[in-house]
């Protein structure tokens, strides 16, 4: 009957689209608007005067005996008047009984709100018998009713709800973490954090109620940036909602709380990112406007915002941009403002920047044509590669043809392949330069093609780069596949370094994926200089990406070599990594020479990790040039 009684098409309409942060910071700060201490989301929208009478406007009674009288009633209202009646007194056992007809409801979102009613009442007699009947209804809403269920009981007992929730699942306590967060007009963030704390989502309940108070902003966007600025999260992680509330404070006040901003905010990545976007939103409308006035502050941030609007405005309009800033600013600045629009218009429209080169200052038309040409470079590669015969500037063209091989590698490799190798370069340092960027990409696409022709070319570097281009196919086909990487180390060649670097990027390779005694192993294929030098770079590599197992197997290394190299890696990395405790590192320093010194305790901050980088670290620590002469003799 239940199903013969739903005939009626429901049609919703969506008008608009609505983005979903926005749509998430609306439930998130709006609902505790909507809810009293005695609230319930089952009386959600019904009129008073329904609920305290016992008739609808129609003139049937509205009071129900069963769940499926609700459906004799044509309007939305009277079935939720309707259903109130019913559920208002209804015993334990008739709410599971409702609960079970309700699966036979045909609409989606009918049946889901008769569902999350019936199961909000059931929690108010016992929420543990309402989270066992969850799990008797169909999958893909558990999570949503255990939100629904934990709202209801936070908002008379949220001892009881922590208790509760204590006893859950671990993947559905961050479901009963949001109900028992939606009660938060009730309480006090702290408290809520200290609950949340107990059920090991602290990070969650600090990003909820970022959410809740960026979207507060509008209000007091002063008091709302303190909050968020403040609270015991960092602020990387909550930078988006420092973009939406800085937004809302430049609008209600203008751009010079920028230099507020700029000096509440100490991390400076998160700093910028924040100021960059809150200004692309606000000087859409009238960046000229916004430029006036950014041109007022004084915080370190004034240059950063002057490029920032300048970009924007060059995407309105960039030839009014650069001529009215010629109007508005001289010296540094002036010069700062006209690269900027320059080089958005460039990233923009980088042709119609090259048509226009006359209305660019003649001091700045090199630069202007260079970015457009890079941009180019960027999108189309193959049409920018008429512009090579046409620089006169070498550094400028060996610039585009990097710029070009790099760009066109990444969409078409072997196409890239074919134009490097058939181009004419001025030298050929410049041809190999620009070949081992092609190379990199095809190595991941056709490493066969690519580990050939890198054999085929002629070494022409010297210094630390003095070996075959095949370590270039090697070091980036690691990355996908170490043992096809492995299986073509028998065919490299011996001159220069090729060996020894070919060698060491499989090796740190796999201490990167775990594999520290194969590595190891591997190394028993060289030469004892060779051996040596491979060693040490396995050694700082694992120091650097997993300290902690090395410092487990230190003791079981086989070689006081291996012992010596090991406990220097740790030593250089444990500053940035701070892995080790001070007794674990005095363990380290017993297979240390007495009275070492780490040769990089003047330089801190940690560097990204990169093939080329630890290729220089091997030469500068393990290779001097008697070993490199015995190197070449093996």
């Amino acid at each position: 009957m239940l199903k013969s009684n739903q005939t009626k098409t429901i049609s919703l309409l969506m008008g608009g689209a609505i983005v979903g942060s926005a749509a998430t910071l609306a439930v998130v700060f709006l609902l505790p608007f909507f809810k009293g201490d005695s609230a319930k989301d089952w009386r959600a929208g019904i009129p008073t005067n329904i609920l305290d009478n016992k008739s609808g406007t129609t003139g049937t009674s509205v009071a129900v005996q069963d769940l499926e009288d609700i459906f004799q009633f044509e309007t939305d209202v009277e079935r939720k008047a309707a259903l109130f009646g019913l559920l208002i007194n209804a015993t334990e056992p008739s709410l599971i009984e409702y609960l079970d007809q309700s699966k036979e409801i045909d609409s989606p979102s009918l049946r889901h709100s008769i569902e999350s009613a019936i199961i909000q009442k059931l929690t108010s007699l016992n929420p543990q018998i309402a989270l066992e009947q969850v799990k008797t209804l169909p999958t893909g809403r558990e999570r949503e009713l255990i939100t629904l269920i934990f709202e209801e009981v936070s908002l008379s007992d949220l001892e009881d709800a922590k208790n509760l929730a204590l006893a859950l699942d671990p993947t559905l306590k961050q479901a009963a973490v949001r109900g028992i967060l939606r009660a938060r007009h009730k309480y006090s963030d702290d408290l809520m954090l200290d609950i949340a704390k107990d059920l090991n989502q602290e990070i969650y309940a600090v990003s909820y109620l970022a959410k809740a108070v960026a979207f507060s902003a509008f209000e007091d966007p002063a008091l709302a940036w303190s909050h968020i600025v403040f609270d015991s999260q960092p602020n990387l992680v909550q930078t988006e909602f420092l973009i939406q509330v800085a937004s809302e404070w430049l609008l209600q006040e203008g751009i010079s709380v920028i230099d507020q901003i700029s000096e509440s905010l100490a991390d400076t990545v998160v700093r910028d990112a924040v100021i960059m976007s809150a200004l692309h939103r606000i000087a859409q409308d009238d960046p000229r406007a916004a430029l006036i006035e950014a041109l007022q502050l004084t915080s370190d941030s004034r240059e950063l915002a002057l490029q920032t609007i300048a970009e924007v405005w060059a995407r309105i309009d960039p030839q009014a941009a650069l001529t009215e800033i010629a109007t508005m600013e001289s010296g540094k600045t002036l010069k700062l403002l006209q690269e900027s629009v320059l080089t958005a218009w460039a990233e923009n429209d980088p042709n119609v920047l090259l048509e226009a080169l006359a209305l660019v200052p003649e001091h700045l038309r090199a630069m202007a044509k260079e970015e457009a040409m890079l941009a180019i470079a960027r999108v189309s590669p193959d049409e920018a590669v008429s512009f090579l015969s046409e620089l006169e500037d070498d550094n400028l063209r060996i610039k585009l043809a990097k710029e070009i091989a790099k760009d066109w590698s990444e969409q078409d490799p072997h196409a890239a392949l074919d134009w490097v190798l058939n181009e004419t370069f001025t030298t050929d340092v410049q041809q190999a330069e620009t070949l081992m960027i092609v190379l990199a990409s095809l190595a991941i696409n056709d490493p066969e093609l690519a580990f050939k022709t890198a054999r085929d070319q002629p070494i022409v570097l010297r210094g630390a780069l003095y070996r075959g281009m095949e370590v270039t196919v090697i070091q980036h086909l690691v990355e996908t596949d170490i043992d096809q990487a492995l299986a073509m180390l028998s065919d490299i060649r011996r001159e220069g370094l090729t060996v020894t670097h070919a060698y060491s990027e499989v090796g740190r390779a796999m201490i990167r994926d775990g594999q520290y005694d194969r590595a190891l192993a591997l190394g028993q294929r060289l030469g004892e200089n060779r051996r040596r030098n491979y060693n040490g770079s396995l050694m700082y590599q694992w120091a650097m990406t997993n300290p902690e197992t090395l410092f487990e197997q230190l003791d079981e290394l086989p070689s006081d070599q291996l012992k010596d190299q090991a406990a220097k890696g740790l030593v250089r990395y444990n500053h940035e990594t701070k892995a080790l405790s001070s007794a674990q590192m005095e363990h380290v320093g017993s297979f240390l020479p007495e009275g070492y010194v780490d040769p990089y305790g003047n330089s801190r901050q940690m560097r990204q990790m990169s093939s080329e980088w630890f290729d220089e670290q091997v030469q500068l620590i393990f290779i001097n040039p008697v070993q490199r002469e015995k190197a070449k003799e093996e």
